[in-house]
């Protein structure tokens, strides 16, 4: 299932830029609606973007995007970089891709919901950095 159609259509009353550390950079244009995916609504929303579709509750759909799994995207990076940082530790074959990155898979069954492999890149190369940075001091 591809991003759009988990998403859901929102206009925002202004031009505007929602950024975030997920890779995903959505550009609002005034009254025009915008396909938002789930783990950048909260942000839309606090940014004063409003579902196109007045029939759509956003507090519900916030809710029920699959319940147990957080939405804020700095939550969802914290947690996959404990669940990465936990199979660096542990160093199984099987958790790691021949290219020495982990595997999606894994990491979502180790966390308890589906992660994205771009979450799963941007939490690795910020932990390469992080390593890198504190091996040059």
């Amino acid at each position: 299932m591809s991003v759009k159609n988990r998403s859901i259509l929102m206009v925002l009353n202004r031009r505007a830029n929602l950024s975030s550390v997920l890779g995903h950079i959505i550009s609002f244009h005034k009254d025009k609606p915008v396909a938002v995916p789930p783990v950048l609504m909260r942000e839309a929303v606090n940014m004063g973007a409003v579902p196109f579709d007045k029939s759509v509750d956003v507090a519900e759909k916030l809710a029920e995007d699959k319940a147990g799994q957080p939405v804020d995207p700095s939550e969802r990076l914290e947690a996959i970089r404990a669940v990465i940082d936990e199979m660096v530790e542990e160093n199984l074959r099987d958790d790691f891709t021949a290219a020495s990155t982990p595997k999606v898979a894994n990491v979502s069954k180790r966390v308890g919901y589906k992660v994205d492999g771009s979450e799963v890149r941007t939490v690795w190369e910020m932990r390469s950095l992080e390593l890198a940075e504190a091996d040059v001091t």
